[in-house]
């Protein structure tokens, strides 16, 4: 989802977060309480250029979709990061039944004998 054409203008993530002047990682209430501030200041029923209105109008629109999408996606990596912890526990709860384990930590050398390089 990186540009897309409505009426032969290509809007862009980057051009879009130029003309509503936000930070990469804005939330969804920055993106519209940004947009509501440009809409009522450049509206054409007050005297703006109506190409700018439009231009700004499609970035907003842009960028809602793109920040819908992200959302979703990361809803979908949550749940299947959250899937993997919940059988990853199941193992290993499997696999030592009825036993307690103490993993014995490995010491090998000296930590002097090791080179630093700082």
């Amino acid at each position: 989802m990186g540009s897309e054409q409505k009426g032969g203008i290509i809007i862009n993530r980057h051009e879009a977060l130029l003309l509503l002047n936000l930070d990469p990682f804005y939330t969804p209430e920055e993106l519209k309480e940004r947009w509501r501030f440009l809409a009522k200041r450049y509206h054409p029923d007050l005297g703006h250029n109506p190409e700018y209105f439009k231009r700004l109008l499609e970035a907003y629109q842009f960028l809602k979709q793109y920040r819908e999408s992200y959302s979703a996606k990361q809803e979908w990596f949550d749940h299947v990061s959250q899937e993997n912890q919940r059988k990853c526990a199941q193992a290993e709860t499997h696999e030592n039944q009825g036993a307690s384990f103490i993993y014995p930590l490995l010491y090998i050398g000296n930590f002097t004998d090791i080179n630093c390089l700082c």
